[in-house]
């Protein structure tokens, strides 16, 4: 509701506010794919709600930054942080009886370290 109530306006964007928004738009959206597919994956159901929360919340974060960016002039990057192909193939080496503790770690804990 907090971020949904933010109203953009048409004053410019510093250059290190372009940065973070660029870096935030990029590590929501690998936030995102890697939600998406490990979903399927997850075995418990506190793992599949985190990865259905993340899919929401990294969802409307997105529409929101882009609502920002548009209003600022400002075009954020249209592709994930550089890291998810890498992170994509460890996730699908690793074995289904481990996957919801690899996703955890690796969306739940270091994903958001990475976008604080």
């Amino acid at each position: 509701a907090r971020v949904a109530a933010i109203q953009p306006t048409n004053t410019p964007l510093s250059a290190a506010d372009q940065k973070l928004m660029a870096q935030m738009a990029a590590g929501g959206a690998m936030q995102l794919q890697m939600s998406q597919a490990a979903m399927p994956r997850l075995m418990r159901d506190d793992a599949r709600v985190l990865a259905q929360s993340e899919v929401e919340e990294q969802t409307s974060l997105a529409a929101k930054l882009q609502e920002i960016a548009s209003a600022k002039g400002f075009a954020l990057p249209a592709t994930p942080d550089a890291e998810l192909p890498g992170v994509m193939r460890e996730m699908n080496a690793t074995a289904a009886v481990n996957m919801d503790a690899y996703y955890v770690r690796r969306s739940g804990v270091a994903g958001h370290k990475k976008l604080e």
